[in-house]
């Protein structure tokens, strides 16, 4: 094509065309030679013009749907066209074709393809503000040389196109947007919309959608960022092989280097999550030479790091380590520690060959000895050998050799021919060792017995379930202790008897004996409900205890002068004065007017607890209330 031409949307975003031809068009027998435009990647086959239609008088028939040309053949015939461009396009300077493209599920889109014989010569560049002193005129030449490639406008070039190649299996990542404040909202459509207007972007339906991030520059404004991330993470890069070296010998692939490094005072303190990021950081800054320009799988038994990776903003020490591994292609592949031996054996001391000392084994005795000159041991050896459980566990030590030392290896020894069970892990309060490493095994029948002596001896003192409990586990050991440790002492009868209860005991209930109607009364305000045509708003519920008679007053305000003339002359005057009257705490029950009424009177009052008022029968009545005069309301919504 002439670099004159140029193909444009009407949002004024460019399009590439490939190829111009002189192709034949044959409608019913008849056939016209016309100038067509290839461009890549068009959304239909092909697209006739209105210059085409009226060149060749092509004619519509909509009523018939068909086209066709007429028989005499008209004067104006495209086959000249790019022949005598020049000719043509002297005397007019531009000449456009509107081309109408019909969808049957949104509005037609118009596309204007211009001419123009004036040649596409940019302006001379500006490099007051560069600091190319010795290049600009090399740079000047060259932009007047290639007019079609470089635009004092930003937007998309037609020249080269960019594909990203997406590893195969995947599907689309489509990422909802991110929360923004309205403020950052209102900067980023004026950002779209200034995109949108030079060309730079279009709208797109398509199923790939990555969220938009604002970073603040240093002079407080923000800049236009796009968050592939996830874009990335499925991203092919066969296009560009890096290797890795890794010696071979004997076509059999070998470890190059192994690190590590004690951890400062300040790291120990670090979370798990922030101790296997350190981890990372650090080996991606000690092996870097190895890890540039290639993927890194990265295998931890630690699967918040996942959660690391994939964080939107995560801020202090994980922030800079997540700005430290950006450069790195990471690929974070969680493993259980059972498949992880390389790695999980490397954080491990060496253990040495722990013998048992003969030291060891009387201060053993001595804490499981709660009497002293008993035969405890010797009960206990003899109760394992009769026990069928232990005695297998017994005989298949005795019969192997000791394993190494490891977490899912023999739980359990043997020792002076007594089953002992090995703690792993201990526990530490206040960098106090707890327990012993080796726990004595008890057999089911003397179990109630080692629970009795840890309970009721008297250096035990009777003591609660976790004492008791501490005192048995940090020594012996079976599986269902702690259940029978707290089954036994709910059911000790010496700490029932003298032990004080903890337990919270509620006061007891008040006995309110009501003889006659009108006795007692409840009394209770509703609203504020909407005015009525009186300017009425609230409902004064009274209920009289012995007879569930429920009396409602209509009632402007609530103030204590209101409240106390309405029970006055509907209430008292007409049934008498009641002997007690319970309400609430509200500020018209309890105020001195109403007291002195209620005084005077001979009214003894009664108020119903904070923050339960169903001692009060009137709350009950008002449920029933507020569901009858809604329905009322809802048919009668006039009234």
């Amino acid at each position: 094509p002439p670099p004159s031409l140029s193909l444009r949307l009407v949002n004024k975003s460019a399009l590439f065309v490939k190829w111009v031809l002189r192709l034949p068009f044959t409608i019913q027998n008849t056939t016209r030679w016309s100038t067509v435009y290839v461009i890549p990647d068009l959304w239909r086959p092909c697209i006739i013009g209105n210059n085409f239609i009226r060149t060749h008088n092509l004619q519509i028939d909509g009523a018939h749907q068909h086209v066709y040309f007429p028989t005499i053949p008209t004067n104006r015939n495209l086959s000249d066209a790019y022949t005598t461009y020049q000719k043509r396009y002297s005397t007019q300077g531009i000449h456009t074709k509107h081309v109408e493209i019909p969808f049957s599920s949104s509005p037609p889109q118009v596309h204007d393809i211009s001419y123009t014989n004036k040649p596409n010569t940019p302006e001379s560049p500006d490099f007051s503000d560069s600091t190319l002193l010795e290049d600009q005129q090399q740079l000047s030449d060259l932009i007047r040389l290639f007019p079609n490639v470089f635009s004092t406008n930003p937007g998309r070039t037609n020249k080269i196109q960019h594909h990203i190649d997406i590893q195969p299996g995947n599907k689309p990542r489509n990422s909802a947007p991110y929360r923004y404040s309205p403020a950052r909202r209102q900067t980023i459509e004026s950002n779209l919309n200034e995109m949108l207007q030079k060309g730079i972007i279009t709208p797109s339906k398509s199923p790939w959608a990555s969220p938009v991030v604002l970073a603040p520059k240093k002079d407080g404004s923000m800049r236009f960022c796009i968050d592939y991330r996830k874009l990335n993470e499925i991203t092919s890069r066969s296009s560009s092989r890096h290797w890795i070296y890794v010696p071979e010998y004997e076509k059999k692939k070998y470890v190059i280097a192994y690190a590590s490094r004690t951890l400062s005072s300040a790291e120990r303190n670090y979370s798990a999550v922030e101790r296997e990021a350190l981890a990372i950081v650090w080996a991606t800054k000690h092996f870097q030479q190895y890890l540039e320009w290639g993927p890194v799988i990265v295998r931890s038994d630690c699967k918040a790091l996942e959660w690391l990776k994939n964080a939107r903003d995560p801020t202090g020490r994980l922030a800079r380590w997540s700005m430290k591994l950006s450069p790195y292609n990471i690929v974070i592949q969680p493993r259980p520690r059972t498949s992880n031996p390389n790695g999980d054996f490397m954080s491990r001391y060496p253990l040495q060959t722990y013998t048992t000392t003969a030291q060891e084994l009387n201060s053993l005795e001595s804490g499981i000895n709660i009497l002293e000159g008993t035969d405890l041991l010797d009960n206990i050896r003899s109760a394992q050998q009769k026990d069928a459980r232990l005695l297998r566990i017994i005989q298949s030590l005795s019969s192997q050799l000791p394993v190494p030392f490891n977490a899912k290896h023999s739980q359990y020894i043997v020792i002076n021919t007594l089953l002992y069970k090995i703690r792993h892990f201990n526990s530490y309060i206040d960098q106090r060792l707890l327990g012993s490493k080796y726990l004595l095994v008890i057999p089911e029948m003397l179990q109630t017995t080692i629970l009795k002596w840890a309970h009721d001896h008297p250096t035990a003192s009777h003591a609660g379930r976790l004492k008791t409990l501490y005192r048995l586990s940090s020594r012996v050991y079976w599986p269902s202790m702690q259940k029978d440790v707290f089954t036994y002492i709910q059911s000790c009868l010496s700490c029932q008897q003298f032990k004080h209860s903890n337990a919270p005991t509620a006061n007891p209930m008040q006995l309110h004996i009501i003889s006659q109607p009108w006795h007692t009364i409840g009394v209770d305000i509703m609203g504020p409900f909407p005015p009525t045509a009186r300017q009425k708003r609230f409902l004064l519920v009274i209920v009289d205890y012995f007879t569930r008679w429920v009396e409602l007053f209509a009632l402007k305000q609530t103030t204590a002068t209101h409240t106390a003339n309405t029970l006055i002359d509907e209430i008292i005057c007409r049934y008498g004065a009641p002997v007690y009257i319970l309400s609430d705490n509200g500020p018209q029950f309890i105020a001195h007017l109403f007291n002195e009424i209620c005084a005077n009177l001979g009214i003894n009052r009664k108020f119903t607890t904070n923050y339960h008022p169903q001692t009060n029968m009137s709350e009950r009545v008002n449920r029933t209330l507020k569901a009858q005069i809604a329905i009322y309301a809802q048919r009668r919504p006039g009234l």
